[in-house]
């Protein structure tokens, strides 16, 4: 029996209305939308999530660049010409806006394939799994504790790259923002899901270290702040700008209250993920200096400038100024591609001085504990070696008590003995700069260690004095 023409017709249109309805069915693909303030799955610091077209990496960086707040005494801003505030660099074009630098430091690869020019690569996105970005900010003055010509600062941030199936995703993870030349001092944040971002960075008045402000309130917060290495943490200490120094370990007074007229902000982007969260009164969105202008490293031409010194040279190359940035397949050693590392395998060397003998004491990479640095020793004085645990609360401060026990084994002619040790006492340090690092071996800090040492658990035997003199933080 044959089909006829109305009998195929009604066919069809019976099977078109059934695809339809199964069309209107189907399960609609989920927005990239960017994290609520109450989405339990939000690791913080998403700045931007979408599909399609992936963003490049001048698209990423002005998603990511922070907000500037300087104190209202700011002597660059009192002396009017905003422009300076930050300004641009000695060897680039004048501007007649504020401008901030960035550049790619170190990247981990998704695949084999490397990135050709990270400002120019269309597919670089695609082609990283994580980078370090670096963001620059130069004042040609420094003026405070030893003013100085020509002032390059900086921060780093850890962006973790997403590459979804439907969504990516581009994240903050970490925040490193640079104090005075030594990486110790450093101002780390570990980025929490009550981030406010754009992230905010206060600015030390006069000499401008940077530190980062969690919530954007205008108020330097340790441990909350700067979540990492906290007692080594400089902080913010705008005393440093008017030349008085404060002790060594950071006080709320040496920080000044931040003023919304002092605020500078970042390019605008249409699509970040800002304002999911609003943690002060002082939002993201208050600004009084305006917006900065956002530039790449690769446009500074090298030039010659009035620098006898050397001083802008020598805080390029510190700051890696214009390098080329480390690729990497693996994760291993990313955070480690500084010059100056904070876990270096021997973080110090001392000549010790036990009982009359002249021995060596070599630490370890310290381990951070909430309150404490642990950190692995061994000494060697005559017949006499111990391995031992030494704890102190800070790695870099002029001054800190330190504590350490463990087991010597002394050796006396063909007898061994053995034991606990225990040794408590201070450790003073200066830091190393110039020449004097490079005599200290490329270390941060030069110190003395004065202590007493005694052997014996339950009871003490034979109470000694000792002196170290030597390079590390430890």
């Amino acid at each position: 029996m044959g089909i006829g023409p109305a009998t195929l017709v009604a066919l069809l249109l019976v099977i078109g209305t059934a695809g339809a309805a199964g069309a209107q069915q189907s399960p609609a693909v989920p927005a990239c939308s960017c994290p609520s303030p109450d989405d339990p799955d939000d690791p913080g610091g998403v700045v931007w999530r979408g599909s399609g077209v992936m963003p490049t990496l001048p698209e990423i960086a002005r998603r990511i660049a922070p907000a500037l707040w300087f104190s209202s005494d700011e002597p660059l801003l009192v002396r009017g010409d905003r422009s300076r505030v930050p300004g641009s660099h000695a060897c680039d074009q004048p501007s007649s806006v504020p401008i901030v630098y960035y550049q790619v430091l170190g990247l981990v690869l998704s695949g084999e394939e490397r990135v050709d020019d990270p400002d120019t690569d269309p597919r670089f996105f695609e082609k990283v799994d994580r980078f370090l970005l670096k963001f620059y900010y130069y004042y040609d003055q420094d003026i405070g504790v030893g003013a100085h010509k020509y002032d390059l600062e900086s921060i780093e941030v850890e962006v973790v790259l997403s590459h979804g199936a439907v969504c990516s995703e581009i994240r903050m993870e970490r925040v490193e923002a640079t104090a005075h030349g030594v990486r110790w001092y450093s101002n780390v944040l570990k980025i929490e899901r009550d981030t406010v971002l754009p992230l905010t960075i206060l600015v030390e008045e006069g000499k401008h270290a940077s530190c980062p402000d969690r919530n954007g309130d205008g108020i330097y917060t340790p441990g909350y702040d700067v979540n990492v290495r906290v007692h080594d943490a400089w902080g913010v200490r705008d005393v440093m700008g008017s030349g008085v120094m404060m002790g060594t370990d950071y006080v709320s007074s040496m920080t000044k209250p931040r003023s919304p007229a002092f605020r500078l902000n970042p390019p605008p982007s249409a699509d970040a993920c800002f304002g999911a969260r609003t943690g002060s009164a002082l939002t993201s969105a208050v600004s009084g200096l305006g917006t900065y202008e956002l530039r790449s490293t690769s446009q500074v031409e090298a030039c010659t400038v009035d620098d006898p010194a050397g001083r802008l040279r020598e805080m390029m190359e510190y700051h890696r100024f214009g390098e080329a940035p480390e690729q990497r397949e693996t994760e291993v050693g990313l955070a480690l591609t500084s010059p100056e590392s904070v876990t270096r395998l021997i973080s110090g060397v001392n000549v010790r001085l036990e009982s009359s003998q002249v021995g060596l004491a070599v630490q370890g990479p310290g381990i951070e504990l909430p309150q404490l640095w642990l950190v692995p020793r061994v000494t060697v004085v005559g017949r006499n070696v111990s391995v031992e645990a030494l704890i102190t609360q800070t790695a870099s401060r002029w001054a800190s008590w330190y504590m350490s026990g463990g087991y010597a084994s002394d050796r006396r002619e063909a007898e061994r003995n053995g034991g606990f040790v225990g040794e408590l006492g201070w450790k003073f340090r200066l830091t190393a700069q110039g020449k004097l690092r490079w005599a200290m071996f490329g270390y941060s800090f030069a110190g003395v260690r004065i202590g007493i040492r005694a052997s014996g658990f339950s009871s003490l035997v034979n109470p000694r004095a000792i002196v170290e003199i030597g390079a590390g933080a430890f």
